[in-house]
């Protein structure tokens, strides 16, 4: 039974982002089709502390206190739902009730989990990892960023392919057939990365897992 530490969410698309004058605290009005679903909502890339779905099309969000005195540059409504999609967003995250997964979802975070493992870290199998945890905050340039984490999508996705040989049980919307690192966008100035990679199963299905290392 595969337990999830990971959260799965979709972006909701935002229409509009205005601030709300001399509210206090710093707050922002934020327009969309539907955010009905919406379960939480960063700016700056922080957590905001409280929103309210005022409507469906409408949420007013505290900025958080990191961000007070500062720019926004950018603004994520989060949802309950999860499309495995373009807009999906993953972010490791035990809850207080973690719940068992199946599908797609199980193999994003098999397939995730062995992509962070540096090799030798478990004792059983020393081999299997795809060390990408050592690049996480650094700052690299183009061909070195590019070139270690393409090899590390390579290197995990064969490790899990090996491992799937043995459980024949598994179905099919679980069983990785390939995948392929669709963007990689990363700034010079700052840590970390933005990687995209679709995963595809033996069930025809296709998974897409957004990261920002």
């Amino acid at each position: 039974m595969d337990l999830q530490y990971i959260q799965f969410s979709d972006a909701l698309p935002l229409t509009g982002i205005e601030e709300i004058p001399e509210m206090l605290p710093r707050s922002l009005l934020l327009h969309g089709t539907d955010l009905s679903n919406a379960i939480e909502v960063r700016v700056n890339d922080d957590k905001s502390p409280s929103f309210v779905i005022s409507s469906v099309n409408t949420i007013i969000a505290q900025v958080p206190s990191s961000t007070i005195g500062r720019t926004i540059d950018s603004v994520t409504v989060l949802s309950s739902d999860f499309t495995a999609s373009l807009r999906s967003v993953i972010t490791f995250k035990i809850g207080n009730n973690p719940k068992e997964v199946s599908g797609l979802k199980a193999l994003m975070q098999t397939w995730l989990k062995i992509l962070l493992t540096t090799p030798g870290f478990d004792s059983f199998t020393k081999y299997l990892g795809g060390s990408v945890q050592q690049y996480v905050g650094g700052k690299y340039n183009g061909g070195t960023a590019s070139a270690a984490f393409s090899a590390a999508v390579t290197q995990t996705t064969k490790q899990v392919m090996a491992l799937q040989t043995k459980q024949t049980r598994l179905p099919d919307d679980e069983r990785l057939i390939g995948s392929e690192l669709l963007g990689l966008t990363f700034d010079p100035s700052l840590p970390g990365l933005l990687a995209r990679v679709a995963l595809y199963t033996q069930a025809g299905t296709r998974a897409i897992a957004n990261m920002e290392l």
